[in-house]
């Protein structure tokens, strides 16, 4: 097995372990209606803040999302 196939099963690994949670499917739901503060899909979601951004931290390192800074 090459190095490139073996880093494409780890890729495939990494994103299967975000699916693989219900909370960070319902937020990839929330979040394909829109962009989405914590604190919004909290509520949403009924679950913590703190929870909320421990799922999106590691959703950002898998690639699943991306941040999103905006100031006004």
């Amino acid at each position: 097995m090459g190095s490139q196939q073996r880093l494409l099963f780890e890729r495939h690994a990494a994103m299967c372990q975000v699916f693989s949670n219900r909370v960070r499917l319902e937020l990839l739901d929330a979040l394909s209606e829109g962009e989405l503060a914590v604190g919004e899909l909290a509520d949403r979601l009924g679950v913590g803040a703190s929870n909320v951004s421990q799922h999106l931290g590691l959703m950002r390192e898998r690639g699943a999302v991306e941040r999103v800074c905006t100031t006004g």
